[in-house]
């Protein structure tokens, strides 16, 4: 079947594979940026009336940079939040473990690992937070050791970073930011202060050498509510 565009519908196996195959095709988005804010924008932005944006739109975008624009704004995301996290002293990340369908793809967890500077652990039990309901119902019904319900969490597949690779997407992570900044500006939730001029042009505080830490954007540090911190060194994030 086809659609109004001509274009034929893919059936849920070969959206996978498109998925996994088609942003590894391409070296970058040639400028395109995503912003998923379909529904508004979540943590760290807090900001419902948000829209979604794709800029950066030029002749020579092909549908292998729009995908991967897509799945880069996940990783952007997170990182985001991972930032603000990082601003509470007790929260230090040694490791990102995650659980989800989009955990499936290779490319979107090396990313990720890429753009944190740390390990990413893709649990390899599927469906990890059914399974983490159950378990805490069992805990309920029988109080005592936890030792055999640590296999649940020790199988898992590791994406090491590049940390030469981590230098370079900062870049590409601080121009998503003006993506963000755009849909929020339209919204009249702010507006483009002194300050958040200085923030366009992506003014950074230093890294924290203590923690090995990203550097910590003023835009996150001082004009969004933080996320609370969680006091967990190892906990899954769905995406």
């Amino acid at each position: 079947m086809a659609d109004s565009t001509g274009l034929s519908e893919l059936s849920a196996a070969e959206l996978a594979h498109e998925l996994n195959t088609l942003p590894a095709s391409v070296d970058s988005t040639l400028g395109v940026y995503f912003v998923p804010a379909l529904t508004g924008l979540g943590a760290p932005w807090w900001d419902d009336s948000a829209r979604g944006v794709i800029c950066g739109l030029s002749r020579g975008v092909k549908r292998a940079h729009l995908i991967r624009a897509a799945l880069e704004s996940i990783t952007y995301q997170i990182a985001d939040v991972v930032v603000a996290m990082r601003q509470h002293e007790e929260f230090t990340l040694t490791a990102l473990m995650v659980d989800g369908g989009p955990t499936n793809n290779d490319w979107l967890m090396q990313y990720q690992a890429d753009l944190l500077g740390c390990p990413v652990m893709r649990s390899d039990v599927p469906e990890l937070s059914a399974i983490g309901a159950a378990l805490l119902a069992r805990k309920a019904l029988h109080p005592g050791s936890t030792a055999d319900l640590q296999a649940f969490l020790t199988e898992h597949s590791t994406f090491q970073p590049d940390m030469a690779r981590h230098q370079r997407l900062q870049t590409r992570w601080q121009e998503w930011r003006h993506a963000v900044d755009r849909t929020l500006w339209k919204t009249g939730t702010r507006q483009p202060d002194r300050q958040t001029a200085r923030r366009h042009a992506f003014t950074y505080h230093r890294r924290n050498p203590a923690h090995n830490d990203i550097a910590i954007p003023e835009y996150i540090r001082g004009n969004f509510r933080p996320v609370k911190a969680c006091p967990l060194r190892g906990s899954f994030v769905r995406i």
